[in-house]
């Protein structure tokens, strides 16, 4: 909440947010806050995964997410790829900073899923009024089961701009 908080400040300080568009949450935070932080390119992240080891790059990220959040107390924010389109197959923003606010694991039997929760500072979840559509969507009842919903206090079912999204979708996306 904090960032959103920052970010219209940040907003005020350069004049509109159409002069925050090319900058990057790491600038706002150290000049306001003096809060420490990094930037993480996560083009290195993906370098040398094929498709079958892209939920290694995801778990690489995950894991670097969850650390900056638990451990470090990062203020977290996260940019979507550049694209010529406004929008991406599953809704988000191309060239749009989100914050990153919590990280859960969800065990399923043997299968883990390494869930990132996501915040669009615009208060919507997505690009054009329609609300994120990847895996992990509010909507999505293949994945949020009610024992899976039990385990994420902070899962709620509304476009209110806060979705998850698994850590190997989150490499393809950001």
């Amino acid at each position: 909440m904090w960032a959103v908080f920052y970010e219209k400040v940040w907003a005020k300080v350069t004049g509109n947010y159409q002069n925050t568009f090319d900058g990057l949450g790491l600038h706002a935070f150290d000049l306001l806050l003096g809060a420490p932080g990094e930037i993480i390119n996560m083009t290195n992240i993906r370098v040398g995964y094929s498709s079958v080891s892209l939920l290694n790059a995801g778990l690489n990220a995950f894991n670097i997410i969850k650390t900056a959040i638990t451990t470090n107390n990062y203020l977290v924010t996260v940019k979507t790829k550049i694209s010529k389109k406004k929008c991406s197959s599953n809704n988000l923003v191309y060239d749009k900073t989100y914050s990153a606010l919590e990280t859960y694991s969800l065990v399923d039997g043997a299968k883990t899923y390494n869930l990132i929760r996501l915040r669009n500072p615009w208060g919507v979840e997505s690009c054009n009024n329609k609300s994120y559509t990847g895996n992990w969507n509010d909507g999505d009842t293949a994945h949020w089961t009610i024992n899976h919903i039990a385990e994420v206090p902070s899962y709620l079912n509304k476009n209110d701009g806060i979705f998850f999204m698994e850590a190997s979708d989150f490499v393809q996306n950001f």
